[in-house]
């Protein structure tokens, strides 16, 4: 599975110039924005009913989840080529994702209900 960061873009030519000028590799992909460092990849969504969210292209399966804290959980089959980026941008190096949340206990039975 490959992990993207979802953000919506209300502008896209204004939200791809702000990561270009993070030392993001952008470029525009289906009508909206990819864009990519060493570790981390950000779709910008232009789609008026966008919302943050976590994608999962590459999963077994099309599906939808909400996790206890209220972030979305987007899987899909679609498979992406994306760029080899070896660049840092300037908000540092990425390791993972942080989801915080109040019930830890419930959001270990969301992740395994996702089968991730």
């Amino acid at each position: 599975m490959r992990l993207i960061v979802e953000s919506p873009a209300p502008d896209l030519n204004e939200s791809l110039a702000y990561y270009n000028s993070l030392s993001f590799r952008c470029s525009t992909w289906k009508k909206n924005g990819l864009c990519q460092t060493k570790n981390l990849t950000i779709f910008l969504n232009t789609s008026a009913y966008s919302r943050p969210c976590i994608n999962l292209y590459e999963a077994k399966e099309n599906k939808l989840g909400a996790s206890p804290s209220g972030t979305w959980v987007k899987q899909e089959r679609e498979k992406l080529t994306l760029i080899d980026a070896k660049n840092k941008s300037l908000l540092g190096i990425y390791g993972g994702v942080c989801i915080e949340t109040l019930d830890l206990n419930a959001s270990f039975i969301f992740l395994a209900s996702q089968r991730i």
